[in-house]
């Protein structure tokens, strides 16, 4: 159970990261639903797919370099989201990467419920970061926003996922 926290504690970050960009409540509520549903699909597929993978073995640069290259397109993705808020749904989706591949992990012991805890889990975290930023009130500008959002999404790839 403590695996699935940690998997869908990147869903605060992601949320509080786009909560200090966008302050809109429908786009709030559609994003509590993508890190929800991201979660619990990237879960479910990664445990689908664990049988037909286990032969595939991960170089030990691919493991250091996947989140650095994760974290710049999420960084993209919360620049271009400022202009078009529909470019926020990339940060649910990238974010649930890692609940793929504990899916994909044989020492996982994750099955069907604990994907649904994991969206629920996700669903309420990510609730939480936006009530979070919204508590916080306007950033003094909106490059204040976005250099706050970008690092507050490189640590959910670097030290979370």
């Amino acid at each position: 159970m403590q695996s699935v926290l940690l998997y869908s504690l990147d869903s605060f970050l992601g949320a509080l990261a786009i909560g200090l960009l966008d302050r809109s409540e429908t786009t709030r509520q559609k994003l509590i639903l993508a890190f929800a549903g991201c979660d619990l699909c990237a879960t479910l597929a990664g445990i689908s797919l664990r049988a037909n993978v286990a032969h595939i073995h991960v170089s030990g640069l691919a493991v250091f370099s996947a989140p650095l290259f994760l974290a710049a397109v999420a960084a993209a993705a919360l620049a271009y989201g400022q202009k078009l808020p529909a470019g926020f749904v990339w940060i649910p989706a990238l974010l649930s990467l890692d609940n793929f591949l504990a899916g994909l992990s044989p020492a996982s012991v994750q099955g069907v419920r604990s994907s649904l805890i994991s969206g629920l889990l996700s669903g309420l975290l990510a609730w939480w970061g936006f009530t979070v930023a919204r508590s916080l009130g306007p950033l003094p500008s909106r490059n204040v926003a976005l250099v706050a959002s970008v690092g507050l999404t490189i640590i959910a790839f670097l030290f979370v996922g």
